[in-house]
């Protein structure tokens, strides 16, 4: 499975690879996952958009990743939110409340063709 993380549109270049970093650092957020950073493949608003590409398997906890970033984005005064992308879905987190996990988890679930966090910004 493929999807992406990326911060709101706000973010600068630097937060976004301080993201990247934080997690590539942790192992349980990238455990059976192929990640990179990727700058410059969307485009937002006329903003070029830097993006965490994720390849994923079956041993992927996507709760650890989900707190993983909800953990960066309590060190982080400037950030607003992440998004997690997985095709035209997406979920936005801002804290690490148990609604917006569940909304990852559920977004990133095998085989999922829905989302209970779908707009969730």
């Amino acid at each position: 499975m493929r999807f992406s993380v990326m911060l709101d549109e706000n973010a600068s270049t630097e937060s976004a690879l301080a993201l990247y970093q934080w997690i590539e650092a942790d192992a349980d957020a990238r455990k059976d996952a192929a990640i990179a950073f990727a700058s410059g493949d969307q485009e937002s608003m006329g903003e070029i958009l830097e993006i965490i590409n994720f390849v994923v398997s079956t041993g992927f906890s996507a709760s650890s990743l989900a707190l993983s970033c909800a953990s960066w984005l309590s060190t982080q005064s400037d950030a607003a939110g992440v998004v997690f992308q997985r095709g035209d879905m997406t979920v936005t987190i801002k804290d690490a409340s148990a609604e917006e996990i569940r909304a990852v988890a559920d977004l990133l679930s095998e085989g999922s063709t829905t989302s209970s966090g779908e707009g969730n910004d």
